[in-house]
This record gives C-alpha cells, sequence and structure tokens, in this order.
C-alpha cells in the first residue's frame, strides 16, 4: 500500500475518508498514459520505423492513388502503377 499507484489514494483517504476516488483518478492518468503511449508506437511503427511502406501498402489498398512510396533505384517507373 506504500507504492506510487496508491499514493493518490492514501491522500484521499487520509483526508476525505474515501480512497475510492483516488483509485479513480489514477485509473483516469494509467488510462491516459496507456492512450498516449498506443498512439506513438503506432505512429512510429508506421511513419518511422517502416520508413512509410505501411502507409504505402494502405494507399495502394484502399486505392485512393496518390503518394505512393517510390523507390530510390527507379525501378518501378510512375506510368507503370497507373
Amino acid at each position: 500500500m506504500d507504492g506510487d499507484l496508491f499514493k493518490i489514494y492514501n491522500y484521499y483517504q487520509a483526508t476525505n475518508n474515501s480512497g475510492f476516488i483516488g483509485l479513480f483518478v489514477t485509473f483516469l492518468i494509467q488510462f491516459f498514459l496507456l492512450i498516449m503511449n498506443v498512439y506513438l508506437f503506432y505512429n512510429y511503427i508506421v511513419f518511422v520505423h517502416c520508413d512509410a511502406k505501411i502507409s504505402d501498402i494502405y494507399l495502394r489498398i484502399s486505392g485512393y492513388g496518390k503518394g505512393y512510396y517510390m523507390p530510390d533505384d527507379n525501378e518501378v517507373s510512375w506510368a507503370y502503377l497507373k
């Protein structure tokens, strides 16, 4: 009961005799951090780690037709892609 997750619980338990509010606030903070980490991880995987190749695959499957990944060695031309 002395860990980091129980600090807000212990504070509200000592001041208001209700630790439930502290647990709820802790849950909200942890949930927000989880959502933020998932978003950052997704952004890294799609746009940084795979060098935008996953977003290129999405563009090709969806059929939007703009913003394709063009290889540097010109193996595939724009006319061939059309």
